[in-house]
């Protein structure tokens, strides 16, 4: 069960808190260019991740002379023995 805030005026601090970053982003919806190059910097890792890095290590596996047919993790488990 959720623990519950004793203090109701807590709630109305954080609300307020949210109207003002919600104001904030209508009035200057514009990224400084720090957060953009933080932006580019995460969608560039994101898909060295999920792109990149598996096709390293399917060519590695390939290249070590593991089956097609075994599962990558066996592989892995293999390898590492």
């Amino acid at each position: 069960m959720p623990k519950l805030i004793d203090d109701p005026g807590h709630l109305r601090l954080r609300a307020a808190e949210m109207r003002a970053l919600a104001k904030e982003a209508q009035e200057n919806p514009h990224a400084t260019p720090e957060e953009a190059q933080q932006s580019v910097e995460f969608a560039a890792a994101l898909g060295n991740i999920l792109f990149v890095l598996p096709s390293r290590v399917r060519r590695g596996l390939e290249a070590a002379g593991v089956a097609a047919g075994v599962s990558e993790a066996k592989a892995v488990g293999e390898a590492i023995s």
